[in-house]
């Protein structure tokens, strides 16, 4: 997991895979709006977090990726990680 979060951080994030997952999140999140019960839990859920559901959509629309980039670098740090197993 460390080698390749330091890969990303030096290589960069490839754009491609960047454009296809960023529209996989929004398309995952528009399909919310097919299902009554969906719709009700979603706007439920983002009133509790002061989050405006139809905002969100722009919100994802607006992120790029350098800033995933600088996301990735002040978040993921080696010295701060560490890895538990849980083991049944």
């Amino acid at each position: 997991m460390k080698e390749e979060i330091r890969k990303i951080k030096e290589n960069g994030i490839d754009k491609k895979d960047f454009e296809r997952i960023k529209k996989m999140i929004y398309g995952g999140y528009v399909k919310e709006y097919n299902d009554v019960a969906d719709i009700a839990r979603m706007f439920l859920a983002d009133f509790f977090k002061g989050i405006q559901s139809f905002d969100y959509l722009e919100q994802i629309e607006g992120i790029t990726v350098e800033y995933l980039e600088q996301i990735l670098k002040d978040v993921f740090k080696e010295e701060k990680m560490i890895l538990s197993i849980v083991k049944s």
